[in-house]
């Protein structure tokens, strides 16, 4: 049974600082959820995920940026799903107009569970080094074809291997209008 909740879910982006072609970008992305009561399904936490990128911009359609990455999440029902982690992302933005998109974006980090230790086989997660590589692609062929397609990959190598996993996500799009 769903106690009542209420949510805050953000995402703020600023460039504060911009010198010519370089600019100085701060990100985050909140997610809050506080429930009147509390179960093992639904509980009140925190994520937060925060960045400082750099960016290049050698022209007004191609953009790099990269920087250090920072994210925690926080209950109050179970500290073992308690984390912080830590990395840095490599990003590539391409476009043309309206016809080409393109988006590349590299993720590597570090995910530490507060309560796990080393060797312990008790702990439901186990601290974990990440890659997530993530590519978007939006094509316009013609003035009626158009092609869009997003990959997300996510290999985790865990302290005990035998939680080691690989997110994969996979979607393309061909369409025809009329």
């Amino acid at each position: 049974n769903k106690s009542p909740f209420w949510s805050i879910l953000s995402d703020l982006a600023v460039a504060p600082l911009e010198y010519g072609k370089v600019t100085l970008a701060m990100e985050n992305t909140l997610e809050y959820y506080h429930y009147d009561t509390n179960s093992e399904v639904y509980f009140s936490y925190l994520e937060n995920k925060s960045f400082l990128l750099l960016g290049y911009q050698p022209s007004f359609n191609f953009q790099v940026r990269s920087g250090p990455v920072y994210g925690f999440f926080t209950s109050n029902l179970s500290a073992e799903e308690q984390y912080q982690e830590i990395g840095g992302k490599l990003s590539f933005e391409f476009y043309h107009g309206t016809r080409l998109w393109f988006s590349l974006a590299y993720e590597p980090g570090r995910r530490c569970y507060d309560t796990y230790s080393e060797g312990d086989e008790e702990s439901i997660y186990s601290d974990y080094t990440y890659h997530r590589l993530t590519c978007f692609a939006s094509a316009r062929f013609w003035d009626r074809f158009s092609l869009t397609s997003f990959l997300d990959f996510e290999p985790e190598q865990h302290e005990r291997k035998g939680d080691d996993s690989t997110i994969t996500l996979f979607f393309m799009n061909l369409a025809y209008t009329f």
